[in-house]
């Protein structure tokens, strides 16, 4: 949904005015990296752009941003962000032997470049993150590319995709499996490999109900690669096809 929300935040506001954005629905989403079982989760969404001393902190979902250097097409600064765990309440009896994983918060840095084309506007970027508590101590790279484009006066639509590389320690930390796992569970034991973890695709829709309120939607879709994808945990237990979507109603003050 962060990745649909801005269409919302900067509908009827200049760029450098404060938006604040608060709103909730629910979630359709794996229940850990690599899961074919899911779970559907209510949430809270805040979005916030506040400008400081020529400077933009943004906070959209778990994605908080600091627009440290911006012209008309090119944004950029640190950014600090939430990666999802894995729970001990799991509905797989095998993977919830292993170790769980908890909520890792990790800090880096990210560059955006965004153009007019045709009726909408085509964006891409660049995310580098690395962890700041020390739960997968890794780092990740990921690029990803989109178009938006209004359909009508309140109705806008967006697709994109992504591609995300990660180091030996994160992808080990959330697809290997270590020996006392694999005593555990039954699984093998599997030393994963840095690499692409995966590549996806997403569509979202922005409907604006009046001009404070809108509706939400999204809908993503990753395929697992290279050592994620071979990990037991996928190959035995789960699969390297990872759906999402998210319904969500916003305000805006």
């Amino acid at each position: 949904m962060a990745a649909a929300q801005p269409a919302m935040a900067q509908s009827g506001s200049g760029g450098n005015d404060r938006v604040f954005i608060i709103g909730g629905g629910a979630a359709y989403r794996p229940e850990y990296k690599g899961a074919d079982d899911y779970e559907v989760q209510p949430f809270p969404y805040f979005s916030v752009r506040y400008p400081i001393s020529g400077m933009t902190l943004s906070l959209q979902g778990a994605a908080l941003k600091l627009e440290v250097l911006a012209s008309d097409t090119f944004s950029a600064g640190p950014l600090i962000s939430y990666q999802q765990g894995r729970d001990d309440d799991i509905t797989n009896p095998v993977v919830r032997q292993l170790s769980t994983i908890d909520g890792a918060v990790e800090g880096g840095g990210y560059l955006d470049f965004e153009t007019p084309i045709g009726p909408g506007s085509f964006s891409a970027g660049v995310i580098a993150l690395s962890d700041l508590s020390g739960v997968h101590e890794g780092y990740s790279v990921a690029l990803n590319a989109g178009y938006r484009m209004p359909v009508t006066s309140k109705l806008s639509v967006g697709v994109g995709a992504e591609v995300k590389w990660a180091d030996e320690n994160y992808m080990q930390t959330y697809y290997g499996v270590d020996l006392p796992g694999a005593f555990a569970s039954g699984l093998p034991s599997y030393a994963a490999e840095a690499g692409l973890e995966k590549a996806g695709v997403n569509v979202n829709l922005i409907y604006q109900l009046t001009e404070r309120w809108g509706v939400g939607v999204f809908g993503g879709y990753d395929k697992l690669l290279d050592s994620a994808a071979d990990s037991p945990i996928v190959v035995q237990e789960g699969s390297p096809d990872q759906y999402t979507g998210a319904l969500a109603v916003f305000y805006r003050f």
